[in-house]
């Protein structure tokens, strides 16, 4: 059975990546919001990773935003990753399974916030 965990981790460090792993119970797939990761960095784990990277904040040195997926080393799925041009999603497919992970940041607009959701994908690689 596939297990999945979702986590705000409100921009956690990213050499704490490590310690969060070990302290989540078992999940073969974990996403992450609100990373504020930049691209190109990379959490420093074995875990395969997927991102939409944060948005870059003026005048500073992090982002905000951001969802990444972890996928444990252990994992027996193949996970297909659907790169997005939006900020606030990241979209994977394990089996016949579609997963979408989706940030919606509080400031946006109820209209910005249906069109989003009115342009997540519907269907799975073709693939499977």
């Amino acid at each position: 059975m596939l297990s999945m965990t979702l986590w705000n981790s409100n921009g956690c460090a990213r050499h704490t990546i490590e310690a969060i792993t070990n302290s989540l119970p078992f999940s073969h797939l974990l996403f992450l919001t609100e990373t504020w990761l930049l691209s190109p960095l990379r959490f420093p784990t074995n875990w395969k990773q997927y991102h939409t990277y944060a948005v870059p904040v003026d005048n500073t040195f992090r982002g905000e935003m951001g969802i990444s997926l972890l996928v444990h080393p252990d994992c027996p799925y193949e996970v297909i990753h659907f790169p997005s041009t939006s900020p606030y999603v990241l979209t994977c497919q394990v089996s016949n399974t579609l997963i979408h992970c989706i940030y919606l940041p509080p400031a946006l607009s109820i209209d910005e916030a249906i069109e989003v959701l009115d342009n997540l994908p519907v269907q799975t690689h073709p693939s499977q």
